[in-house]
């Protein structure tokens, strides 16, 4: 993004590597195997704040991120509990202990990490306008028995500035038939209970 020019981009979406759940093979120093949650947190702020230099002031930044469990062999590793995804040469050493906060790196915790950066984001500048939830049906099943299986990720949207472009009518989906007829009718009247009485009678 070095290369491109400021305020020139409408639309950014990514969703980077979540902290602590995938070595891609490319070096130590690799987004997601950072030593310590905080700076992986601290590296997307870097990165977005590059985004936003590159975005229009009427663009949107649209950002997926999952979480992360610590791990749950008494705190040696990252990641899915029961898994070290991260070697051992990775995990916080003394000294990020000393600059960054541990005690919330206990087993098994869950690390709230997509809102960790979105907090970030918001300190840093960004307006954060939704928090969606994509919501999986067909989610991969988890070796658990003491929590409930992760079946939704986050989308955050976030904005420059205030004022920005937004087309709400080209994701809109149509009202369905109840909803109108309860417009029309009126949710409590008897004319809505007779007019959905007779419709369910006429099926049309």
């Amino acid at each position: 993004m070095k290369t491109f020019p400021s305020n020139s981009i409408d639309l950014a979406v990514t969703s980077p590597p979540y902290w602590g759940l995938r070595d891609y093979g490319t070096g130590d120093n690799q987004l997601g195997m950072e030593p310590h949650p905080q700076m992986f947190v601290d590296h997307l702020v870097e990165i977005f704040r590059e985004v936003k230099r590159v975005l229009k002031p009427s663009g949107s930044f649209w950002l997926n991120l999952g979480d992360t469990y610590y791990g749950s062999n008494s705190g040696k590793g990252a990641g899915p509990e029961g898994k070290n995804y991260i070697s051992s040469k990775s995990m916080p050493e003394k000294n990020v202990k000393n600059t960054y906060r541990t005690n919330w790196l206990q087993p098994k915790q869950k690390l709230m990490m997509p809102h960790r950066v979105a907090i970030a984001l918001q300190d840093d500048g960004w307006i954060l306008r939704n928090d969606v939830i994509w919501h999986k049906p067909n989610h991969m099943p988890e070796s658990v028995r003491d929590r409930l299986t992760k079946s939704y990720e986050n989308f955050f949207f976030f904005v420059k500035s205030r004022k920005y472009y937004f087309d709400l009518d080209a994701i809109r989906e149509p009202y369905a038939d109840i909803t109108l007829q309860r417009v029309q009718y009126g949710y409590n009247s008897k004319k809505h209970k007779e007019g959905i009485h007779a419709i369910s009678e006429t099926g049309s």
